[in-house]
C-alpha cells in the first residue's frame, strides 16, 4: 500500500472522529468545523483515488533539497514577520516560495500574491478583527 493511500485513509479516519466529536458542540459553533471536515474527507478521497491510479515504482523527479530550502525560507518568513509585520512579510515570502516551488510566470506569481494579501486582509483584519503581528520597523 502506498504512502499516499495510507495518509488518505488516516486523514479520513481522523476527520470522521473529529466530525463525531463536533456533536458535543453548540450547533452554531459546530457548523464551520463540520464544513472543513467534509472538505478534508473530500480531498482525502481524491488523494485515495489518485493513489490507486498511480503506477507503482514511479520515480519522483522532485528535488530532495526543496523541502530543506522551503523550511529555511519559512524561518526567514518568521524573521520578516518579526521585523516588518505580517502583511509586508507575506508580500515578500509568497513570491519567493512560489519561485522555489517552480512557478516561473511572473504574472501568476503577482496575481496570486496580491489575491492572497487582499484575502488575508479582508477576512482576518476587516471581518474577524484579528490583530496582525506588528514588526519592529513598522
Amino acid at each position: 500500500m502506498s504512502r499516499d493511500r495510507l495518509w488518505a485513509i488516516f486523514l479520513i479516519l481522523i476527520a470522521a472522529y473529529l466530525y463525531y466529536y463536533t456533536y458535543g458542540f453548540i450547533p452554531e459553533a459546530a457548523k464551520y468545523p463540520r464544513i472543513l471536515l467534509v472538505m478534508m474527507v473530500f480531498l482525502s478521497l481524491i488523494m485515495l483515488f489518485n493513489s490507486s491510479k498511480a503506477k507503482t515504482g514511479e520515480s519522483s523527479d522532485e528535488n530532495p533539497w526543496r523541502a530543506i530550502i522551503t523550511f529555511l525560507i519559512s524561518l526567514g518568513y518568521y524573521g520578516l514577520i518579526f521585523l516588518f509585520s505580517f502583511l509586508p512579510a507575506t508580500l515578500i515570502f509568497l513570491p519567493v516560495l512560489m519561485y522555489v516551488m517552480g512557478a516561473r510566470d511572473w504574472k501568476i506569481i503577482l496575481v496570486t500574491t496580491v489575491a492572497v494579501e487582499v484575502f488575508i486582509y479582508f477576512i482576518f483584519v476587516l471581518q474577524l478583527k484579528v490583530v496582525m503581528p506588528s514588526g519592529l520597523v513598522m
